[in-house]
């Protein structure tokens, strides 16, 4: 919270985890802020993102309201105009299946959440996809003054997708259209699902995995957003136009918003020729190269980082899942994956165009987006002290993790990994004969929870105490409480 009058800081509120947007209501007594990435361990399929609720008043969170098993990637957050409502759009990551197809959403489907600001409860999650065909990486949300429709960028798609919040508010009040509220015999679809959507808490939750119930209800249409990367949005005054900003082909379209297609573009400067980092970063962030248009790379890496998550890849067999990795400074940490499977980052990229995109592309596209993974580069923790060194819990930290805690014997060198394999106690009840796993690097490790390689810790402090009772990985039973809260921060701050 800041006094722009007096120019100074008032108040840091914590809030979940990577906070990238935020909204007030009309009478300012509520932020909803949106945590981008869910908090707890990936062994509980119940974990998600949420939105944060600050009562602006007393400066404090007074509820953090999950969306939904699987959210993650939660960005834009728009406010109704009677401010009963907020409006979140995120990725819903199905995260508890093996990686075997992506067909109707397998994996990943992306959604809109409502949530009730009278009760702060979220009240259903929808989809924003077809049945055949995903609506990608939404990114930003318009709405209009009546509070009766949303536009929003499908950023992984180039699409931009118009819906009737209002008229959905209504058929979840009761306000069923006669065409809808009759049922058919033996139809187990969209159709007997919004029959029964007033009357039962079954059939509203259904909507979280319903592909077609949007688009029955005529609810949902997409278009083309006249450009490659849509992010903002912005309505015009009269609401008959909707500005689009475009991240790569650097250009804001103009879309008449009756007609729903392009009427004008504008290019926001001269556009030099991409380089090849630029065109990976274009192709990473790209789910129309994807089967059916589910994901991105960047759907289950933004940033180059991770999701939160844990998913059941099938390089190393099946039923044993594994944390979504950050692919900042991967190209150096050969070879890649927990168990090694990936001779390198290079040949883990293919494998990812193949057997998670479900594509094939030309080589120069997979060599361009290795050019991009090879970019990244760690950020400064904000866990740093205010010149950016250690503070001095962090500094005791660093003594202790070289010396007494014995973390330095395998967490070496610059990336802090020595790359190589060892059994530290860590194997899961899933992980079968596997049991050696490799050292990770420590880069950003504030940023890359859940911990351990299945994902299974929430916290650092539980890779130091609850799953490391027999000191397999670093001496830390040895440690006192205060220790280990200084290795924790200088953990934290790596």
């Amino acid at each position: 919270m800041f006094d722009t009058a007096a120019n100074k800081e008032i108040k840091r509120i914590s809030v979940v985890r990577e906070p990238m947007f935020a909204a007030l209501t009309p009478d300012e007594k509520k932020l909803v802020v949106a945590n981008s990435l869910p908090r707890g361990s990936a062994a509980d399929f119940r974990l998600g993102a949420s939105v944060s609720i600050i009562d602006t008043a007393a400066q404090k969170v007074v509820k953090n309201v999950v969306l939904c098993s699987g959210a993650t990637n939660a960005r834009s957050v728009c406010v109704s105009p009677d401010g009963k409502y907020a409006y979140i759009i995120h990725t819903v990551s199905r995260f508890m299946v093996p990686t075997t197809q992506l067909e109707r959403g397998w994996m990943n489907t992306h959604g809109l959440t409502i949530v009730d600001l009278t009760k702060n409860a979220r009240v259903v999650t929808v989809l924003l996809d077809y049945l055949n065909e995903g609506g990608a990486d939404p990114f930003d949300i318009a709405m209009t003054k009546d509070g009766r429709r949303l536009y929003i960028s499908l950023g992984g798609v180039h699409q931009i997708a118009f819906v009737e919040i209002g008229k959905l508010l209504d058929m979840l009040g009761g306000k069923i259209p006669d065409n809808l509220r009759k049922k058919k015999p033996y139809d187990m679809g969209s159709q007997n699902l919004w029959a029964d959507i007033d009357k039962s808490e079954k059939s509203r939750e259904g909507l979280t995995n319903d592909l077609t119930a949007m688009y029955v209800a005529g609810l949902l249409k997409r278009v083309p957003s006249g450009g490659n990367g849509p992010r903002g949005v912005a309505l015009s005054p009269d609401e008959k136009k909707l500005w689009v900003a475009h991240y790569y082909s650097g250009e804001v379209t103009v879309l008449d918003t009756e007609k729903r297609k392009v009427i004008a573009r504008h290019a926001v400067g001269p556009q030099p020729k991409a380089d090849v980092v630029r065109q990976g970063e274009e192709i990473f962030h790209d789910a129309s190269i994807c089967f059916q248009h589910w994901q991105s790379c960047s759907t289950c890496h933004p940033n180059g980082r991770m999701d939160g998550l844990r998913w059941d890849l099938l390089n190393d067999g099946i039923g044993n899942p594994k944390k979504t990795r950050s692919l900042c400074m991967s190209g150096k940490t050969s070879p890649v994956m927990s168990l090694g499977v990936r001779e390198s980052m290079e040949v883990g990229a293919a494998a990812g165009f193949r057997h998670i995109l479900f594509v094939v592309v030309p080589q120069s596209d997979i060599d361009a987006t290795c050019e991009y993974i090879r970019s990244l580069k760690p950020v400064p923790s904000p866990h740093l002290g205010p010149d950016g060194k250690l503070t001095a819990a962090a500094q005791r930290g660093k003594k202790l993790f070289e010396e007494k805690a014995g973390c330095a014997a395998c967490h070496t060198g610059p990336l802090l990994t020595d790359m190589k394999s060892y059994d530290v106690g860590t194997k899961g009840e899933l992980d079968r004969g596997a049991r050696e796993f490799y050292t990770p690097k420590l880069l950003e490790l504030y940023r890359t929870a859940p911990f351990l390689h299945d994902a299974r810790a929430a916290t650092l402090m539980d890779v130091l105490t609850k799953y490391n009772k027999d000191d397999q990985h670093g001496d830390t039973s040895k440690l006192t409480k205060e220790e280990r809260n200084d290795l924790v921060a200088y953990l934290l701050s790596l």
